[in-house]
């Protein structure tokens, strides 16, 4: 009697030794099934081999203690597991492997579980969910292990090793757990034979309390043939609260990337307005700000002054107040990891007096205030005076001929500052 091939939608099978049904010939999978030992088997009652056409799993599938399955060209859409166990496999001819789907998975439980592609067109393909462990992944010559969605080297953590060349594209990510200093117990890697060609996201995570230093290094990587590209976005390379940020090193003489772990500054990418007046507060807007020190503003004539009332609001916000003699200029941060420098902070100009308060033209004014270093031009009205600067706080002019009752304006690098009076001319 011929077979029949069979969709498995329900139930669950664990087969540890030979399962047997007539006419047996299972194509497609959405139950559970659990392969446990070398010699489990589903079969035909004639001892046929059931699974040889086996080439979908929209279930669960565990392979695992010595069972080495060979399939069709496979697709899962559900979850696939090898291993737990010695050499544990599955194995598919044709186009490969191909997985897809958010929710789905591949896990390779044991350092000897194999997930392997062994036809000369085919490639092992992760188009959708995460392929995950810490066995081989394995293609015929020249073909690729292709990241479209997640590998994620370890079981938290571990060594994947893939004798294949490895292609990530702009969708993929590698996740990578450091927990310590030694690869596959405390750090994961993807160990490639053959090329690497790198792009989308390496998603980094710092697990188990570990502390990295300034100075430690972690090879996430290798490759024994030539690396291409190199990751288009990094996540969680940056550790504020203990000023650490792990580098990025593509080491091509050495075959791997790496971590580097540096002292990470403070960054500093803004403020919470554009100017600001001596003695008011500003927001300093940025990153790695929890355990900041201090806040250092731009002095007039020269070096820094430090803000004053500072208070760490958040890790990106610092709350300040602008210290006399701030001028026009960058302010920077300085924390556990050193000092960050932003962009340019305006210092607005403030006139507090003048004096006198009137007189005919030709008679000397005095101005007091703030923020006056820099000062470009007078304006008694709309006439310019000629004036000295005397120092931050003070100005000496003269009103013009040609001048008017009116306010006094002056122009600074932090913009323009008027009286909130009229200067009289009599």
């Amino acid at each position: 009697m011929p077979s029949r091939a069979i969709w498995v939608t329900k139930g669950t099978y664990n087969v540890t030794g030979t399962l047997q049904f007539p006419n047996a010939d299972v194509v497609r999978n959405g139950a559970t099934i659990v392969l446990d030992g070398a010699g489990s088997a589903i079969q035909w009652t004639t001892g046929t081999n059931a699974l040889a056409n086996f080439a979908s799993n929209s279930g669960s599938l565990t392979v695992k203690n010595g069972k080495a399955l060979a399939t069709k060209a496979f697709t899962n859409t559900g979850i696939v597991v090898i291993g737990p166990g010695s050499n544990s496999s599955l194995t598919s001819p044709g186009s490969g492997y191909t997985q897809s789907g958010g929710g789905s998975s591949t896990a390779l439980t044991a350092a000897s579980s194999k997930l392997a592609s062994s036809a000369a067109s085919g490639n092992v393909t992760i188009n959708g969910g995460i392929l995950s462990g810490i066995g081989t992944v394995q293609t015929a010559g020249g073909q690729s292990l292709v990241n479209v969605a997640a590998v994620s080297p370890g079981t938290s953590p571990g060594i994947l090793s893939a004798t294949a060349n490895y292609s990530q594209s702009a969708g993929g990510s590698l996740p990578i757990q450091i927990g310590g200093t030694t690869v596959g117990t405390q750090y994961d890697r993807l160990a490639v034979t053959g090329n690497a060609s790198l792009n989308g996201s390496l998603d980094l995570s710092t697990i188990n309390g570990f502390t990295p230093s300034a100075g430690q290094s972690f090879t996430i990587l290798t490759y024994t043939g030539t690396r291409t590209g190199t990751f288009s976005a990094i996540t969680g390379d940056t550790l504020c609260s203990i000023g650490i940020h792990y580098q990025v090193v593509y080491d091509d003489a050495g075959k791997q990337v790496r971590l580097d772990a540096k002292l990470a500054p403070p960054g500093v990418t803004g403020y919470s307005k554009a100017a600001q007046a001596v003695g008011k507060k500003i927001t300093v807007l940025g990153s790695c700000f929890t355990g900041a020190t201090q806040v250092a503003f731009t002095k007039a004539g020269g070096g820094t002054v430090n803000g004053t009332g500072m208070q760490v609001l958040s890790d990106t916000q610092i709350s300040v107040k602008v210290p006399n003699l701030a001028a026009t200029g960058p302010v920077s941060v300085t924390g556990p990891g050193g000092t960050g420098i932003g962009p340019i902070l305006k210092i607005k100009a403030t006139i507090l007096d003048f004096n006198p308060k009137s007189g005919p033209v030709g008679t000397q004014v005095i101005l007091t205030g703030t923020a006056f270093t820099g000062v470009s031009k007078v304006l008694f009205g709309t006439t310019k005076a000629v004036f000295t600067l005397d120092s931050d706080g003070q100005i000496t002019t003269s009103v013009p001929a040609g001048a008017i009752t009116a306010v006094i304006t002056i122009t600074t690098p932090g913009g323009k500052a008027k009286t909130k009076v009229v200067f009289t001319v009599t």
